[in-house]
C-alpha cells in the first residue's frame, strides 16, 4: 500500500512540473530527487544549451499521455558549473532551484518553441519496458504514435 501512495505521489509530481514549463520564461527549473537535480522539458532544453551540454532522455510517461525530455546530474555539481551572465539564482519550496536567464528575455516565445521541438524530436525515446518473471522484455513503447514494439523471442 505504501507503494502505491508514492507512485501517485510522483504521477501528481510530473504533472504539476510539466504544467511550469513553458516556451518564453527565461527560468530553468531543477527539482531535486536524493542526491541528483533534474530539469524537465523546456527547463532541460535551456540547461542543455545554456549551462552544460548534458544527453538528455526521452520517455513516454502515460499519466501526461505524452514523450516528456529530462536531463539529471548531481547536486554538488551545480556550483561547478559555469552559469551565463547575470544568472539570477532562486530557491523555491520543496529545495526547487530556479535559476533566471537575463540572456534569455529578450528572445521571443514562437523562436524558442520551435528551437524546442526540433530539439526533442531529434532526440531518442528510451524505451521503457515491462518485466516479466526471468527479466525479458515484455513490450516497450517507443513512441505516442507508432504503438508498441513487440521484441523478437
Amino acid at each position: 500500500m505504501k507503494h502505491q501512495f508514492f507512485k501517485k505521489e510522483s504521477m501528481e509530481r510530473i504533472k504539476n512540473i510539466l504544467a511550469q514549463e513553458s516556451a518564453g520564461t527565461p527560468v530553468i527549473r531543477l527539482y531535486p530527487g536524493g542526491m541528483f537535480y533534474k530539469a524537465f522539458e523546456y527547463s532541460a532544453y535551456r540547461f542543455c544549451h545554456h549551462v552544460h551540454p548534458y544527453t538528455p532522455r526521452k520517455r513516454y510517461y502515460r499519466v501526461v499521455q505524452r514523450e516528456v525530455v529530462s536531463i539529471g546530474f548531481p547536486t554538488s555539481m551545480l556550483e561547478r558549473f559555469h552559469l551565463p551572465e547575470n544568472p539570477h539564482l532562486a530557491d523555491r519550496e520543496k529545495g526547487v532551484k530556479e535559476i533566471w536567464l537575463c540572456s534569455l528575455a529578450q528572445s521571443s516565445p514562437e523562436e524558442e518553441l520551435k528551437r524546442f521541438i526540433t530539439w526533442k524530436q531529434k532526440i531518442p525515446l528510451t524505451p521503457c519496458g515491462r518485466r516479466e518473471k526471468g527479466g525479458s522484455t515484455k513490450n516497450v513503447r517507443t513512441t505516442e504514435t507508432e504503438g508498441w514494439l513487440f521484441p523478437d523471442k
